[in-house]
């Protein structure tokens, strides 16, 4: 099981992964989902450094079209809503709340499962991911 830590340090805000597995790693912004905020991570409220931080959350989850289609979905019900102060997420929590989000909103899952397959058919982009992760991970 992941987990995520948030920590204020000057100058800045990092996020570390804990795997269970060595030592923790940074968190990687993940600009090639989407370029918010190539200066770093925030939290705490609506802006560029919260979404780039719910684009690399998700991203290291599931997959890039589970965080490029929740990622503001993710801004608004997670990352904005983080203490200012250090926090920390579990994968798992990650995962609830995707799962749910997608309860809520079935049509948004079958949208991603689209994405996924025509990328896999070559309909979009060269595909440099695993097929299965977030079918697998989120048929009921």
């Amino acid at each position: 099981m992941k987990v995520y830590k948030g920590r204020r340090e000057m100058p800045g805000a990092e996020v570390y992964v804990n795997t269970g597995k060595g030592p923790d790693r940074q968190l990687p912004l993940r600009l090639e989902l989407g370029n918010h905020s190539p200066t770093g991570f925030e939290w705490g409220y609506v802006g560029s450094g919260p979404h780039q931080l719910a684009l690399a959350l998700l991203g290291d989850v599931f997959d890039r079209w589970t965080a490029q289609a929740l990622g503001v979905d993710f801004l608004h019900g997670v990352t904005s809503r983080l203490p200012q102060g250090n926090w920390k997420l579990t994968e798992e929590e990650i995962f609830a709340w995707v799962q749910e989000f997608l309860r809520i909103n079935p049509g948004v899952q079958e949208t991603i499962f689209q994405q996924m397959e025509g990328e896999q058919l070559g309909l979009g982009l060269l595909v440099d991911w695993p097929e299965e992760p977030i079918r697998q991970k989120l048929q009921p």
